[in-house]
């Protein structure tokens, strides 16, 4: 018994017989489940036994072949159907076609074509069923978890690896109902007293925040943890917004008595991202939540408590505003306007009736600043730290004089490296980046991070040289790259499996090849291969 069903509508007897009997139906994994002489028998067939493929005479006795169709495709849009004609007629063939039809042969019929039409049909039903079976699969697995699966699409949106067509397929597959209001990232970092279950802790940051998002009109979208060098785990929140606008210190205050009240934790730092009206430039705001965050955690600004009356917990300088300057002086050619930024710096801490304290913290700021700056153009922290935990060591323990001596060494040597490079307008660099994803564009974890660990770049730098040099995104032009290759595999290969194709371009997943394809393409792999085979 075969695993595929036919149904074969025929009014000649010899014919319909002949097919029947002369198909290597076994070879197919196959079956003739129904013969008939007219339509309407072939109607009757087909609502008993629900076949997979049809093979109908365009003109029978007692009901036309094109109605038999119509009625096929409202009752069963599935079933694949062959015509077998003796009209060598063009209306026909173009009202088959309109129809669906897949297949259209002229009588005599040759067997052996019939059997070759027969077995790539069949194929194609089993890459649908595979489909089916995928999309089953993953729906039953969404639904389990769907607030996970949400939390993974923040996540890539904050690391800004989606482009604008994966945003919103996103939000269509997650049917996120809030992609217009605006969103807000947070960024916490935690040490945890008292080890917990992550389930838990989910809950429970959950139920003591709500009341404070309640208040300023925020909604809590996605939560989810970072490993940290530094500490236990960096607690990353995003928010949606009521109103265009909300009271950042009010809430960060809040935000601090929030979690001040859970014996689990301890606050270390708190940053607080812009309020952006496109998820596209949620990536942009999380790092500078990101720096605000490590910002307050190195100055003690946000997050110590006030010992008398005289001891302020305000930052004393901007910190997405001095990012901003330092940026622009550090990428700048004229060493003057830097030059002149650090005297103003250097006077502001040889004032005597400034304290010690407030020069630490100013100078402590300014470090990471602009360090920060400098990671924004693509010259990463390690350059001037091993890690974290020595810039927050270094930060804390030396002198004025010493911070102010690291900060002058880090700028000249921030300007230095960006105006030394092979060619810091990226033309250089980005040939050699181009090289290298050729060569590994085919490995489904090449990604935005390990190409910018080749290149010795951050991520951020590395995405704008991108958009600059090929005019898109990383993953827009990492997925043209393998659709090229794939359309030559296809081209090249009529019997090669799309499961196999998917995986030598790139996708561990051919359900998500096939739909990545398809809507770049406008039709699936298998289409297109079967378009290449029949020329």
């Amino acid at each position: 018994m075969g695993t595929y069903s036919v149904v074969i509508a025929e009014d000649e007897k010899l014919i319909r017989n002949g097919i029947a009997e002369s198909i290597a139906w076994d070879k197919l994994d196959a079956e003739v489940v129904g013969l008939a002489k007219n339509g309407q028998e072939a109607l009757v067939a087909i609502q008993t036994h629900n076949p997979d493929i049809l093979l109908t005479d365009i003109q029978m006795s007692g009901g036309d072949g094109l109605e038999l169709i119509k009625a096929v495709n409202r009752t069963n849009p599935d079933i694949k159907i062959i015509i077998i004609s003796g009209y060598n007629n063009f209306s026909y063939a173009q009202q088959a076609i309109q129809l669906g039809v897949k297949e259209y042969i002229l009588k005599p019929v040759n067997i052996d074509e019939l059997q070759g039409i027969l077995a790539r049909l069949i194929e194609s039903i089993k890459e649908e069923q595979l489909l089916r079976n995928d999309f089953d699969r993953f729906s039953a697995f969404y639904d389990e978890y769907r607030q996970t699966l949400l939390d993974d699409f923040f996540r890539d949106l904050l690391f800004g690896t989606l482009s604008d067509e994966d945003i919103e397929r996103g939000l269509q597959l997650h049917e996120y109902t809030r992609k217009d209001s605006p969103h807000v990232p947070v960024v916490l970092y935690s040490e945890i007293r008292t080890p917990i279950e992550s389930n838990n802790l989910y809950v429970t940051l959950k139920k003591v925040l709500n009341p404070y998002l309640k208040k300023h009109a925020l909604q809590l979208e996605s939560l989810f943890f970072f490993p940290n060098e530094i500490f236990y785990t960096d607690i990353t929140i995003v928010m949606s917004a009521d109103k265009p606008s909300f009271n950042t210190l009010g809430f960060m205050a809040d935000l601090k008595l929030a979690m001040d009240s859970l014996s689990e934790f301890s606050l270390l730092g708190v940053g607080v991202g812009e309020l952006v009206h496109s998820l596209g430039d949620l990536s942009f705001s999380y790092r500078k939540a990101k720096t605000h965050a490590l910002f307050s955690m190195i100055s003690g600004f946000n997050v110590r408590q006030k010992t008398d009356s005289s001891e302020s917990n305000t930052i004393p300088l901007p910190i997405h505003d001095t990012t901003k300057q330092l940026y622009d002086l550090l990428s700048q050619s004229d060493r003057a306007p830097l030059d002149a930024y650090l005297k103003s710096l250097e006077k502001e801490i040889s004032y005597e009736d400034k304290s010690i304290e407030y020069k630490q913290g100013l100078l402590r700021n300014v470090l990471i600043c602009v360090l920060s700056a400098g990671d924004e153009l693509g010259i990463p922290v390690r350059k001037f730290f091993p890690d974290l935990m020595t810039l927050y060591r270094y930060s804390n323990l030396k002198s004025i004089e010493e911070l102010f001596t690291k900060i002058s060494w880090a700028c000249r040597t921030i300007t230095s490296q960006f105006a030394t490079r092979d060619d810091h307008t990226g033309i250089d660099l980005m040939d050699k980046a181009k090289a290298y994803i050729m060569a590994h564009f085919d490995d489904p974890l090449l990604s935005l991070e390990i190409v910018s660990e080749y290149l010795g770049l951050t991520p951020a730098y590395f995405s704008r040289l991108c958009k600059r040099a090929y005019g898109r995104t990383y993953i827009d032009y990492i997925t043209q790259l393998r659709l090229d290759k794939a359309k030559t595999i296809l081209q090249e290969n009529h019997q090669m499996k799309i499961s196999a194709i998917a995986a030598d371009v790139g996708y561990n997943s051919s359900s998500y090849f096939n739909y990545i394809f398809k809507k770049a393409v406008g039709k699936t792999p298998k289409e297109y291969q079967n378009e290449f085979h029949h020329e």
